[in-house]
């Protein structure tokens, strides 16, 4: 997307232990091509290599973590080559998956082809899954007829599976500092915590510096922590509120502290997910009317008036809220 950023240093330091893995290459390719009469063609392909002796995961692993298992229509091939830096004989692994629709009806029925698991040793974060929706619309002007494309990429519950691990970490510390909150209290108060957290996080939070989420959810800082302090003081008067005004502002503030959660948790595709190069490509007819495009790589069919929209998709930035592409053009005439 345009003004890509990295927020923080959340997870990114996590392909740090699975560079044996990823070290050299790990990307992904979309490419989908639109007719005028609304059909399509769509193809994938993700590359990677590894070294033969590497066991940070398996290929088999990798492929399940990745979504791209022969089950769900993906090939695999794989060559060796030697690293021209280093003179190290990796493998170089190929993924392809190819789809094709013969009416625009057809095309949303490609959605979920790019899909990655949180984990699948833990079952518990089954709901973690990094995956796409496309969307087509038609319409008609004077001019001629319009197609519109989009595609979102989101990660549903991968924050709220960090928070909720991140607070099960303070819980040891806020049995101790407070002896006198019950379980049910803490309970109750993580409710209240979690929906003003995500609250945050929908009004994006983790796109400003962490200078800057102090100044604006101060307010939010402040409420969480009166909520706890209220339940803690009912049972023991006069309690110190450094532990709970430490802790929130920990999680509100200082989101770096993150940055090693995917790991300990076995949200290894997470941590791949984060790590991956993924670039969309969208070959349209007509007349662009509408984009938010990063660039237009080429006139594929400058006759045609057919152009190629490009996107950088940052899969981690889809873990605050849903990345959107789209591209509207009208066909002249038809």
């Amino acid at each position: 997307m345009k003004n890509r950023r990295v927020y923080g240093k959340l997870l990114l330091v996590l392909m740090a232990s699975l560079a044996a893995m990823v070290s050299g290459c790990h990307e992904m390719d979309v490419e989908t091509r639109l007719e005028a009469d609304g059909s399509a063609t769509r193809n994938i392909e993700l590359r990677t290599e590894a070294a033969p002796e590497d066991t940070v995961i398996t290929l088999d692993e990798y492929r399940a973590l990745m979504g791209v298992t022969r089950e769900r229509g993906w090939t695999h091939t794989v060559s060796r080559k030697t690293r021209k830096e280093s003179g190290e004989q990796v493998d170089y692994h190929t993924f392809k998956r190819s789809h094709k629709t013969t009416k625009t009806g057809d095309l949303p029925g490609m959605s979920g082809d790019i899909f990655f698991m949180g984990s699948v040793t833990n079952p518990v974060f089954d709901h973690v899954r990094f995956s796409n929706t496309i969307e087509i619309a038609t319409g008609a002007t004077i001019a001629g007829n319009t197609i519109a494309y989009r595609e979102s990429f989101y990660w549903p519950g991968l924050v709220e599976a960090l928070l909720d691990y991140r607070l099960e970490q303070f819980r040891p510390g806020l049995e101790n500092a407070y002896p006198g909150l019950g379980p049910d209290e803490i309970e109750v108060w993580y409710a209240y915590f979690r929906g003003t957290f995500m609250a945050a996080v929908d009004d994006r939070i983790f796109e400003m510096k962490s200078s800057e989420r102090y100044d604006r959810f101060a307010g939010s800082i402040d409420r969480v922590t009166a909520e706890a302090m209220t339940r803690i003081r009912t049972r023991t008067p006069g309690a110190d509120d450094a532990f709970v005004t430490a802790m929130v502002r920990s999680i509100f503030v200082e989101w770096d502290e993150f940055e090693h959660t995917a790991e300990e948790m076995g949200l290894m595709g997470v941590v791949l997910g984060v790590g991956l190069k993924l670039t969309l490509r969208v070959d349209v007819p007509g007349r662009i009317v509408e984009t938010n495009a990063d660039r237009i790589e080429a006139y594929t069919d400058p006759d045609a008036g057919r152009q190629k929209l490009v996107w950088d998709i940052d899969p981690g930035m889809a873990m605050w809220r849903p990345l959107v592409v789209y591209v509207k053009t009208e066909i002249p005439g038809r």
